[in-house]
């Protein structure tokens, strides 16, 4: 009775957090291995290893409310912040976040209060790069936007000698190239994923 209880939980889980099955499989990206791991939901192949693994895979998305909601851009967040860790090696000091310093006050004139970069860069305790790092499913004014406002962004960072590097990914893209190009031309340092993923860590 409780395996059958737990297949149909299983099976019901894909459907929780709205993500597409394909033949009966989802594919995670895993930060820590740096590839991407394949979970199954299938009823029939239901047995201790499928539920560690079931369990494994709702710990490493997130399955609460906080975690579901924008869970592509966190998750992305995540994903380029530890890439670029260890992209950077020991000679750098990479900090999430940081509450210590940020180019938004700046960029808005005051108006944006505790609002951090997703990465900054030290060396020797100077701030040398900042980094934000965003994902779009559809396309639509807010990647605009935000796209507009890095431009500025660079532009300030430049009369700090700071560099300015914007990771940026997703399907959105694929219909809003126009604007993606526009930027392109304004920003020194736009990547993908796929870019800085290719590259070797230090």
């Amino acid at each position: 009775m409780l395996k059958n209880e737990l297949s149909v939980i299983i099976e019901v889980i894909p459907l929780l957090i709205a993500e597409r099955i394909q033949n009966g499989k989802i594919d995670v990206f895993d930060l820590d291995l740096e590839k991407f791991i394949s979970f199954e939901f299938k009823r029939s192949r239901v047995n201790e290893s499928i539920i560690r693994q079931t369990i494994d895979f709702c710990i490493k998305i997130g399955m609460d409310t906080n975690a579901r909601k924008n869970r592509s851009g966190d998750i992305f967040e995540k994903m380029c912040q530890q890439k670029i860790k260890k992209l950077i090696g020991s000679k750098y000091s990479c900090i999430n976040n940081d509450t210590r310093f940020s180019l938004y006050s700046v960029v808005t004139k005051g108006k944006s209060k505790g609002k951090t970069h997703d990465i900054v860069i030290y060396e020797k305790g100077k701030v040398i790069m900042v980094v934000e790092c965003n994902f779009y499913n559809v396309p639509g004014s807010k990647p605009i936007s935000i796209a507009e406002s890095y431009i500025e962004m660079n532009r300030v960072a430049k009369e700090h000698n700071i560099k300015f590097l914007w990771v940026t990914d997703g399907p959105a893209w694929h219909k809003m190239k126009e604007p993606l190009l526009r930027t392109m031309e304004k920003i020194d340092w736009l990547l993908n994923y796929r870019i800085i993923y290719k590259l070797p860590n230090t």
